[in-house]
């Protein structure tokens, strides 16, 4: 690996995520490629270890994910509650994503074929040797083709093959991707099938979009100028063709801009009846109708310049609209010339306005609880709280209601608290609930009601976090062994626990000294390395004694596990 772009990205990357326990530069590569990939469908926060499947048994396959109603799934269980509670009696819609990535400065045959190969091997029954995650992978697949009367399509297949090489559209290649196709068509099991070939360019084209500020040009017809406001820069509103504002969200690829609508509080909601009316009219006559029916786009636009009928916005996102977007992505193969769609774009960065136009407009339809927690007022106090703690810059933490907020200021992404981070460590750390942080922040909070009542002190919700940042610092300088970052939060718990047992009531101002004391502990490396590695060898005892028969990821995620090790002075 010799160009310096790709080993400053690799930099990068292993100065967020750590080194994985390894100094080889092609499985940091694979690490990479996996994290920038699954990135395009799924755009929480997610462990980049569970989607890494590389070692002995991997069929050939370097990551594997698989994405069930827009919610990553890495574990039978995840898989069975999603099925079971979170979409019962709902429509399925599945996409398996696999991926191999290679250093090599060329695409070669051989290991292309492999990889084909271990597609057909992860579908098919069969002898050849697998470790335990493929498995995993495998019973996850297995449930879902058992709930196939639930489809509302069969799962779409996503293959993806990166080398540092140039794509040379090599006729066997091109080949052999056709048979596999063919191949993979026959099992009649997929109604979408993918095959992608990334060359160096295109890494460094994928690495843009998910990880610096997307800059597009769109043209608006016949728009008005919004009149001066306080806070906000310039603001427009206008009609934009169809055909033009597809190409606005989607990559150079074609391939729709996931991460343009992260804030949208409403997620794709599949054809429920509202969307099966947008569908309906893309596909007959009345498209012609379309911007007439429709109530709209709004964008919200960090920067913001016109010229003329072009308007070049950067740091932007669709902050309502997420469904018709979706729908227009997936029909764009109807749309005509000469349909079209009423689009607001403001330009503010004004986080406060921001939230209050998310607000104002995903009001029309129902949203989950969690979609509008972060922009409540004891967010934002909370977030305020996180400006005025004193630390030294490396460790100053900054609480991220927003998804980018900190973009601007070239923030560490290790020194970001987004909400599901703190969720998941407010209930791990003061809750002792560090078996349930593989579940969905979402189920959560629902189980967890009071998590940010009103009135709550808001210093265990910043320590909670700082002593989890601080852990996994320590994880990724490899100061701790490796093996045991899934214990994280169990790490943190126990930490907590030394400073005392029973915890000050939620809104009690006890907190305050409470927590100093955890923070001195995380000021104190030597003494909070000492303190963790205690509680790996608790751990190591249990899984030798107790809980021999579960595997690491097993272990973490029972509350028997947790129990037996709080018990342990």
């Amino acid at each position: 690996m010799k160009n310096p772009i790709i080993e400053g990205y690799l930099k990068k990357f292993i100065a967020e995520h750590g080194n994985f326990d390894t100094k080889k530069p092609d499985v940091h590569f694979e690490h990479m490629m996996n994290y920038l990939i699954i990135k395009r469908y799924f755009l929480d926060e997610f462990s980049i270890d569970d989607i890494h499947t590389g070692g002995g048994g991997d069929l050939g396959l370097d990551g594997v994910a698989i994405v069930i109603n827009n919610f990553l799934v890495t574990t039978l269980d995840d898989a069975r509650y999603l099925l079971e509670k979170q979409f019962k009696s709902k429509y399925l819609k599945v996409d398996f994503i696999f991926i191999q990535s290679k250093t090599s400065a060329k695409f070669d045959s051989g290991e292309i074929l492999t990889f084909f190969s271990g597609i057909d091997d992860f579908f098919e029954t069969n002898d050849k040797p697998k470790n335990d995650k493929i498995i995993e992978l495998q019973k996850i697949k297995n449930l879902i083709y058992e709930n196939s009367s639930r489809f509302s399509e069969n799962p779409s297949l996503n293959l993806f093959y990166a080398t540092l090489g140039s794509w040379q559209d090599d006729k066997n290649i091109v080949s052999e991707k056709n048979k596999a196709e063919k191949r993979y068509e026959s099992k009649s099991i997929f109604d979408f099938i993918e095959i992608e070939f990334f060359d160096i360019k295109q890494v460094m084209q994928l690495h843009q979009n998910v990880e610096l500020k997307i800059r597009k040009t769109i043209e608006m017809q016949k728009s008005t100028t919004f009149p001066a406001t306080e806070n906000i820069k310039d603001a427009y509103i206008g009609i934009v063709y169809l055909k033009d504002f597809i190409e606005l969200i989607s990559d150079n690829e074609g391939k729709l801009l996931r991460v343009l609508f992260y804030d949208n509080v409403r997620d794709y909601q599949g054809e429920n009846s509202v969307n099966k009316e947008i569908i309906d009219t893309i596909v007959s006559n009345n498209q012609r109708y379309f911007g007439f029916f429709n109530n709209g786009i709004t964008i919200v636009a960090k920067e913001l310049i016109k010229s003329g009928d072009k308007i070049t916005i950067q740091d932007f996102q669709v902050v309502n609209g997420c469904q018709t977007s979706t729908i227009l992505h997936s029909n764009k193969q109807h749309i005509s010339n000469d349909a079209f769609i009423a689009v607001k774009i403001i330009g503010t960065d004004n986080s406060e306005i921001i939230n209050s136009i998310i607000r104002a407009t995903n009001r029309q339809t129902e949203v989950k609880p969690e979609a509008f927690e972060s922009l409540s007022i004891f967010h934002k106090e909370l977030e305020e709280f996180f400006n005025h703690i004193p630390s030294k810059e490396e460790d100053r933490l900054y609480y991220e209601r927003r998804n980018k907020q900190y973009v601007q200021l070239d923030v560490p992404k290790a020194n970001i608290v987004t909400l599901a981070m703190q969720v998941k460590s407010y209930i791990a750390i003061f809750k002792e609930q560090p078996h349930s942080t593989h579940r969905y922040y979402g189920e959560l909070l629902k189980s967890n009601k009071d998590t940010f009542a009103e009135n709550n002190n808001k210093y265990p919700y910043f320590t909670s976090t700082y002593l989890l940042v601080k852990i996994d610092r320590l994880f990724k300088q490899s100061k701790i062994p490796y093996r045991f970052r899934g214990f994280k939060y169990h790490l943190a718990m126990k930490i907590r626990r030394h400073v005392g047992v029973q915890i000050p009531p939620p809104n009690s101002n006890k907190n305050d000294d409470y927590c100093k004391k955890i923070i001195d502990i995380c000021n104190n490396e030597e003494n909070l390395i000492k303190l963790c590695k205690n509680t790996c060898d608790q751990i190591g005892i249990l899984s030798r004694n107790n809980f021999k028969n579960y595997r690491y990821d097993k272990m973490q995620r029972l509350k028997d596990f947790t129990n037996e090790l709080m018990n342990i002075k």
